[in-house]
C-alpha cells in the first residue's frame, strides 16, 4: 500500500511517500515559498535583454525569474502573426501573468511561461490557446464525438484544452463540468492579475493539491495526517481533482509527530546520511561533490564469493534508485560496483538500466573505461540534502578539519610572532577541547618551553563554544593585565 504521510510544520512542509513501510520520497515546501511548478502568478517585468533573447520578471522571489523569447507570446498572438522579438513583446515596468516551469535553485531565478495551462484531473485547461486536442490514446469514435461537443459548449470561442488519456474512462458531462471550473478559476486569477500592484501568486497555494496535481499518475491509496486543521483542505483538494473515490483520507491523533509515529524522521536522516547497509551486509556509500555525486559500493568483510558480489551489487542498484528519488539528487553520478569482469559488463549496463530507469528522471549511459557506472539524472529545484543541510562551519563543507597537533604548531608560532614584535609577559589563551588536551597534557614541556624561549606565562582555558581544533588569544600584555581579566572573565565555568 502506497501512503503519503502529510506533516504540517512552522517552517516547513513535508509529504513522505512510505510503501510497505519504506520511506520511498520526501516533498518539501518551505512556507514562506509558494512559487513551485505550475504556479501562476502575476509579475512585474524588471527588465528585458533582446541580446539574450529574454526577459527577467520579478515574481515576488528572492531572485528574479528568467523568460525565454519563445515562451514571451502566447499560441494566440504566435499564431496570428507569428513569433516576434521579444524586445516588441515584453517592456519593462509591465505586468503579465506567467507560469512556473523551472522553480529556482541555487544560483538561478526560476523559469517562467506566458503559455499558461491549468491542469485538471482529466483534461488541460489552455486559457491562451482555441485548439482542442484529443490524446491519441483514445480510440472511442463515439465518446470523443460526444465529448469534443461538450467541451465546445464549455470552452466557447475563448480557450482550447487538452483532453487526457484518462479522460475515457468517465462519462463526457464530467469532461464538461471539469472545464468548467478551471475556466472559472482561471477567469478568477485573471481578475486578479488585472487589479494587481505588486508580484504574488494568484492560485492555490495549497502543497497537498499541488502535489497531486503533479503526480496523478502515481496517486497514494491513503493520505494520513496528524493536524486536525489540514482535513478541510485536503477535502477540497481530493473535490478539485475529482479523486473522493480513489485517495482515502485517515485522520490520525497522536501523541507525538506523525513522522515519528510512523517512522518516517529515522528514516529521512539515515537517508541523508553518508553510509547505507544492504542487505548481504555491503554498504553504499555517497559523497556529494561540486560536480558529480560518487557513489561507492562495498561487500562485508570476508565475502569476496562471486554470488555474493553479484547480490551486493543487486542491492546496491536498488537501493540507489531509492536514494535518488529521496534525496532528488541532480546532475552526474558515478557508482563504482564490484569487481566488474568483462564477461558480466553488458549484464550489469541492462540490470541497471531495468532497475534506475524505472525513474523516468535517470538515464544510465554505461560503463566508463575505468569500469564505473555512469549515471545521469535530470533534477527539479533544490535537492533534499540541501534544503535539509548545510556547510559545515569548521570543514567548510570539505568533511575533514586541521588535526589539533598542526593548530598547536599554529599557536605557538603566534606567540613567538607576538613576542617578536611587543612587550609580552603573560597571555590569556582560550582552546577547544582537542588543542587543549594536547596543551595541558604536554603542559610541562611546550609551555615551558614557550616561557623559556619568549618569557611569556600562557594560561589556559578549556572553552567549549570554540570549534573543534581552534584556539583565541583572549589577552595578552602584562601580568597584571593578564591576571586582572581572568579574575574578571574566567570565574565561571565554561
Amino acid at each position: 500500500m502506497k501512503q503519503w504521510i502529510v506533516d504540517r510544520g512552522s517552517l516547513q512542509n513535508r509529504i513522505a511517500v512510505v510503501e510497505d513501510g519504506l520511506l520511498t520520497e520526501l516533498y518539501l515546501y518551505r512556507t514562506d515559498d509558494l512559487l513551485n511548478v505550475g504556479a501562476v502568478c502575476v509579475g512585474r517585468v524588471a527588465n528585458v535583454v533582446p541580446d539574450l533573447g529574454a526577459a527577467f520578471v520579478d515574481i515576488g522571489d528572492q531572485k528574479n525569474a528568467f523568460l525565454h523569447e519563445d515562451d514571451s507570446q502566447t499560441e494566440a498572438a504566435q499564431a496570428q502573426g507569428g513569433p516576434r522579438p521579444i524586445g516588441q513583446t515584453t517592456k519593462a515596468g509591465k505586468m503579465i501573468m506567467v507560469q512556473i516551469k523551472h522553480p529556482s535553485s541555487g544560483s538561478k531565478g526560476a523559469q517562467v511561461t506566458r503559455k499558461i495551462s491549468i491542469p485538471g484531473r482529466w483534461t488541460v485547461l489552455l486559457p491562451q490557446s482555441t485548439e482542442l486536442r484529443f490524446s491519441r490514446k483514445i480510440q472511442n469514435k463515439a465518446w470523443k464525438q460526444e465529448a469534443k461537443k461538450l467541451v465546445k459548449e464549455a470552452l466557447g470561442n475563448d480557450f482550447g484544452a487538452i483532453i487526457r488519456t484518462e479522460s475515457e474512462q468517465v462519462a463526457p458531462e464530467r469532461i464538461r463540468l471539469e472545464l468548467e471550473t478551471l475556466v472559472a478559476s482561471y477567469r478568477a486569477m485573471e481578475q486578479a492579475a488585472n487589479i494587481a500592484m505588486k508580484p504574488r501568486r494568484l492560485d492555490n497555494p495549497f502543497y497537498v493539491e499541488d502535489a497531486l496535481q503533479q503526480r496523478l499518475s502515481n496517486l497514494p491509496d491513503v493520505i494520513v495526517f496528524g493536524d486536525k486543521s489540514l482535513k478541510a483542505p485536503l477535502e477540497t483538494a481530493l473535490g478539485h481533482l475529482g479523486l473522493q473515490e480513489e485517495v482515502d483520507l485517515d485522520f490520525q491523533k497522536v501523541a507525538i509527530p506523525i513522522f515519528e509515529s510512523h517512522g518516517v524522521e529515522e528514516q529521512v536522516y539515515q537517508a541523508m546520511g553518508r553510509y547505507h547497509k544492504l542487505k548481504s551486509g555491503g554498504q553504499l556509500v555517497i559523497d556529494q561533490t561540486e560536480a558529480m555525486t560518487v557513489v561507492d559500493v562495498n561487500t562485508a568483510k570476508g565475502s569476496n564469493k562471486a554470488g555474493i558480489r553479484k547480490q551486493t551489487n543487486r542491492e546496491a542498484l536498488a537501493t540507489l534508485s531509492r536514494l535518488m528519488k529521496l534525496r532528488n539528487t541532480g546532475g552526474m553520478v558515478l557508482l563504482d560496483l564490484i569487481d566488474l569482469p568483462d564477461t558480466e559488463k553488458d549484464r550489469i549496463v541492462k540490470e541497471a538500466k531495468d532497475v534506475l530507469e524505472s525513474d523516468r528522471r535517470v538515464r544510465v549511459h554505461g560503463l566508463t573505461r575505468l569500469s564505473l557506472l555512469e549515471i545521469t539524472r535530470r533534477r527539479a529545484g533544490d535537492s533534499v540534502m540541501s534544503a535539509m543541510t548545510e556547510s559545515c562551519s569548521a570543514c567548510l563543507g570539505s568533511g575533514v578539519e586541521p588535526v589539533a597537533a598542526m593548530e598547536v604548531e599554529r599557536l605557538l608560532k603566534r606567540i613567538a610572532r607576538m613576542t617578536d614584535h611587543t612587550v609580552t609577559q603573560a597571555m590569556a589563551i582560550e582552546v577547544a577541547h582537542g588543542v587543549g588536551d594536547l596543551l595541558m597534557a604536554d603542559k610541562s614541556k611546550l609551555l615551558a618551553r614557550v616561557k623559556a624561549d619568549h618569557g611569556v606565562t600562557c594560561y589556559l582555558r578549556r572553552v567549549s563554544r570554540l570549534e573543534k581544533g581552534s584556539f583565541y588569544i583572549a589577552a595578552s600584555g602584562s601580568l597584571e593585565k593578564v591576571e586582572k581579566y581572568m579574575q574578571k572573565n574566567w570565574q565561571s565555568p565554561e
